[in-house]
């Protein structure tokens, strides 16, 4: 019988990613607190140990093969914790906060945290505007999987963009058609759609899309 480290390494090795002993032993000790929890509060649909790896874990580290995720990152609307702590588990030097409005969830992630004596990622219970002005232009990479449509969600990520940074919306098989709707708007922003990633799920075959926006330059 396949265990989730089963799944995880087949799944990472088509990704091109290499996962670690000591970190697939983190996603291991992950995977059953995010169980053990959802049996009490509303985390996750997603329960069998399969689909935990691979459209919550490989999903999220997906990104570490289109975009350079060292330094620091917001991932905002994170739920469970996904993308910002499976980034962290592989990218240690990765600085990580994460927000999510709902208190429980934010507990959870920060149980995690614990548990994986992972240092350097702060989870917040907040809205995301009340980021600002705190973090105003702190973050190289904002990132979300689930937390709006492309203009809202570059609306409130774009007062805490560093720079040169990039805000990355993760999507499903409609990323470049909702990023294409979306360019007039974005424009009007200051910013652009620097590249869209399709690719799919390994084992899964889901389709997904990583939809890069950065600002235009002047």
């Amino acid at each position: 019988m396949k265990t989730l480290q089963d799944y995880l390494n087949k799944g990472a090795e088509e990704l091109g990613i290499i996962i670690s002993p000591a970190q697939l032993e983190n996603f291991t000790i992950y995977a059953n607190e995010l169980c053990k929890w959802n049996r009490k509060i509303n985390l996750t649909s997603i329960t069998l140990p399969e689909e935990i790896a691979v459209k919550h874990f490989i999903d999220s580290l997906a990104l570490s093969k289109y975009v350079d995720i060292t330094g620091e990152l917001l991932d905002i609307g994170s739920g469970g914790g996904f993308p910002g702590i499976p980034l962290k588990i592989i990218s240690p030097e990765t600085r990580v906060v994460s927000v999510d409005a709902v208190e429980k969830k934010i507990n959870f992630q920060r149980h995690v945290v614990r548990t994986l004596a992972l240092e350097g990622f702060t989870a917040l219970h907040s809205r995301v505007e009340n980021l600002f002005p705190e973090y105003k232009g702190f973050f190289k990479i904002i990132v979300s999987r689930a937390f709006a449509d492309i203009p809202e969600f570059v609306k409130h990520a774009l007062p805490l963009l560093a720079d040169k940074g990039v805000i990355v919306a993760m999507k499903g098989r409609d990323g470049r058609n909702e990023s294409e709707a979306a360019a007039d708007e974005l424009r009007k922003m200051g910013v652009v759609v620097s590249s869209v990633h399709e690719f799919e799920l390994p084992l899964l075959k889901d389709l997904r899309s990583l939809i890069v926006i950065s600002r235009i330059e002047s």
